[in-house]
């Protein structure tokens, strides 16, 4: 028997709008709606999938949870780690496969949804055990929460384990289907804990509503264990084939600017190697920023104004993802100024017996004055302690024993100079 429902409109999709209601489902509904709060196990909770027109849209909602199966001690899957779920609100009457709850710490995915039968929204959460970490286009560390389960031993040697360790378990794994995991397939490779696995049997066709591609909300498929690849794998980031990913960011301008002077600075991105420009699907941009506003200043734009004399650092930093950065020093002098040197990179404090380290410095003028070469000087340290190789402003310092007194190395072009102070250790 089927009687004019008493709940009111609801989340349901377009394609359950010819489902009749039993008697009392709406009376069922509200008594639920009411009661739910006085329930020991009733959480607040973030969900997915209430909105039929937005799958990916997060909603706060009440929830329940009760047991699925008793508590055992021979139990090969935990009690806590399945669950089934109840919305207390009344206009919730459809609760899709796929969908994310997050609540108690973590987070729960929609595996068994009861949406025809049933005068109550009543669906299975499975808790997420373990996360695929893998990379974005920017290198931005990404997480997608994965159920998994089924740990089987197999190996199909016929060597006695006592010589040969066999090593291989599969575990079975449910995921969300989204713009992410579109990206997985057979034989994609992913880290969980300290080990690598190898992607079998991957399934995104399993449909809700049947011939509705847009249906498949889900992803199942199995995983196989084999041996990290320490030279291309992210084990600290749990990344597979991470440590393949860069990003460098070269700058582009003037070095030196006139007192008050504005030039645009831009950026190049290479990406693995690769110079990559912005689009529609992947934009890039940059943050510039000045290391000191007193010598210069960097707009949004990355227009450098220069306003006093001195010596700064221009960074760009990508917009997506500000851990990859380039930088470039810039000087700011007045006319007829004096111009300065400065050391290229770090000078060691210390250098050990057999060391050898490369030196660079720089002589920058006055802006309208000529460039002049360097002049290097070694000072103070016995002479038989090192060896230095002068070419231009480079110098190749070698060391061969240690020396009481310092090394003081002192590079020097048109009345400036600069020095630095090196220990010489012997063995």
């Amino acid at each position: 028997m089927f009687a004019p429902s008493l709940l009111p409109p609801g989340n349901a999709p377009a394609q359950m709008t010819g489902r009749l209601h039993p008697y009392y489902e709406g009376e069922t509904a509200q008594f639920r709606e009411r009661y739910a709060q006085y329930a020991a196990d009733y959480f607040e909770a973030e969900v997915q999938g209430l909105d039929p027109e937005d799958f990916f849209a997060w909603a706060w909602e009440y929830i329940r949870f009760s047991d699925i199966a008793g508590l055992t001690a021979t139990s090969t899957y935990l009690a806590d780690n399945a669950k089934l779920v109840l919305f207390a609100n009344s206009r919730i009457q459809y609760a899709p496969r796929g969908a994310k709850i997050v609540t108690v710490g973590s987070t729960w995915l929609v595996t068994n949804p009861e949406n025809i039968s049933g005068a109550g929204v009543v669906a299975v959460a499975e808790r997420c055990n373990a996360v695929w970490n893998h990379l974005d286009y920017y290198g931005n560390l990404c997480s997608e929460p994965l159920v998994v389960t089924s740990q089987i031993a197999k190996a199909t040697a016929s060597d006695p384990q006592d010589y040969v360790l066999i090593t291989k378990g599969y575990f079975n794994v449910k995921c969300q289907y989204n713009a992410d995991t579109a990206q997985l397939d057979t034989n994609s490779r992913m880290i969980l804990g300290s080990g690598a696995y190898s992607i079998t049997g991957y399934s995104d066709f399993h449909q809700e509503f049947t011939g509705d591609y847009g249906s498949v909300r889900m992803l199942e498929f199995a995983l196989r264990y084999e041996e990290p690849n320490r030279e291309i794998d992210d084990l600290e980031r749990h990344v597979a084939s991470g440590l393949n990913f860069s990003w460098e960011i070269s700058i582009q301008g003037k070095k030196s600017l006139e007192l008050l002077e504005s030039v645009p600075f831009s950026a190049v991105s290479l990406r693995c190697g690769t110079v990559v420009e912005g689009n529609d699907t992947h934009p890039v941009g940059y943050l510039w920023h000045s290391s000191d506003p007193g010598v210069a200043t960097v707009d949004k734009a990355g227009i450098v104004r220069a306003e006093g004399p001195g010596t700064c650092e221009i960074t760009a930093f990508l917009a997506q993802n500000p851990e990859y950065s380039g930088v470039m020093t810039i000087q700011v002098a007045q006319e007829g100024g004096e111009g300065t040197v400065r050391f290229l990179g770090a000078v060691p404090d210390r250098m050990g017996a057999y060391q050898t380290v490369e030196l660079e410095a720089a002589y920058e003028p006055p802006l309208g004055q000529p460039e002049e070469a360097l002049h290097w000087s070694f000072a103070r340290a016995d002479p038989t302690a090192y060896s230095a190789a002068v070419e231009g402003n480079r110098v190749s310092l070698s060391c061969w024993r240690g020396s009481v007194e310092p090394l003081v190395i002192t590079a020097q072009a048109a009345g400036v100079s600069v020095s630095a102070t090196i220990e010489l250790e012997g063995i």
